[in-house]
């Protein structure tokens, strides 16, 4: 229960980071950017997913909430495969935990390194390269992080 109520939290963070994003490719991967940070911006979060690849399930669950809708819209809009799409968007979603789980357990890739596995991952939901890549070229604004999830 408390993981959940800090993945609410949190996702309420991004969700807000998000809203002023016009590109709708940028606005559906600009989440998933920041939950590579989720160690510097929400460490409680990031404690309570552990290692998301021991139990996927909670993450890809809440991943699937909200991005498979924005996937589906981007797939009628041209933007992602629309072939296979439910297929593609699980395989997607299963390459952004294992991406995470780099990211949480401080394995030796940085930021940027999970990224460039973020781009190869956009591939299995028909984003070319230099789509994915100007989707995150962008500098990501990383707002202040609440009092109640930073401890003070």
């Amino acid at each position: 229960m408390a993981q959940l109520s800090l993945w609410q939290e949190w996702e309420d963070w991004a969700s807000g980071a998000s809203q002023e994003i016009s590109d709708p490719l940028e606005r559906f991967i600009n989440p998933i950017r920041l939950l590579i940070r989720v160690n510097a911006t929400h460490p409680q979060l990031a404690q309570s997913l552990g290692n998301p690849t021991n139990s996927p399930e909670f993450l890809i669950k809440h991943l699937s909430e909200n991005s498979s809708k924005i996937a589906l819209t981007l797939a009628k809009a041209g933007v992602v495969s629309s072939e296979s799409q439910e297929a593609r968007f699980l395989l997607f979603s299963y390459a952004v935990v294992a991406i995470i789980k780099i990211a949480i357990t401080g394995a030796s890739l940085n930021s940027a390194e999970c990224e460039k596995m973020l781009v190869i991952a956009m591939g299995l939901l028909g984003i070319s390269e230099v789509k994915a890549k100007r989707s995150i070229s962008k500098k990501l604004s990383i707002p202040v992080i609440s009092s109640k999830q930073d401890g003070s």
